[in-house]
C-alpha cells in the first residue's frame, strides 16, 4: 500500500503538467485562430465579444454576445449583435457553441474599420473568432 502511495505521490505532479500543458495549447490554438480570422473575416464569421463597448446604452456596457458578421465592403467590417447577451463571457462562449440557434438583431448594424479588428483582440472587446458558414 506505501508503495502504491509514494508511486502515486511520485506520477502526481507529471499528471498536473500534462494537464496544465494540454489547456495551454488549447488556449493557444483558439487564439491562433482567432488572429486568423480576424485578419481575413468573411461573411458569417461569428466572434464572442463584450457587445456592450458598442452600445451607447448605460446597463450595456459590461455585457458579452456575440456577432455576426453581415458583410465585408473594403476595409470596413458590417456586424450584427446577438439580441441574447449575458453579463459574463462564459454565456458568450456557450453561445459561441450554439451559434446555429441564435438570434441576431437586423435592425443594428456596426460598422467596424477592418484595421481595428486586432486591436479590439488585443484590448480584450472580440475575444474569440470562428468561422461559420
Amino acid at each position: 500500500m506505501r508503495k502504491a502511495r509514494a508511486m502515486l505521490a511520485r506520477a502526481l505532479p507529471y499528471a498536473l503538467l500534462l494537464v496544465l500543458a494540454a489547456g495551454l495549447v488549447t488556449c493557444s490554438s483558439l487564439r491562433n485562430r482567432t488572429r486568423l480570422y480576424l485578419e481575413d473575416p468573411e461573411p458569417g464569421d461569428i466572434y464572442v465579444a463584450r457587445v456592450g463597448y458598442f452600445s451607447a446604452a448605460e446597463d450595456a456596457r459590461g455585457r458579452y454576445g456575440l456577432l455576426r458578421v453581415q458583410d465585408v465592403r473594403g476595409r470596413t467590417v458590417f456586424v450584427q449583435p446577438s439580441r441574447q447577451t449575458s453579463q459574463g463571457k462564459r454565456g458568450a462562449y456557450l453561445s459561441l457553441d450554439k451559434a446555429e440557434g441564435v438570434a441576431f438583431d437586423a435592425s443594428r448594424r456596426i460598422e467596424i474599420d477592418r484595421d481595428q479588428l486586432m486591436p479590439l483582440h488585443e484590448r480584450g472587446v472580440i475575444l474569440a473568432a470562428r468561422h461559420h458558414p
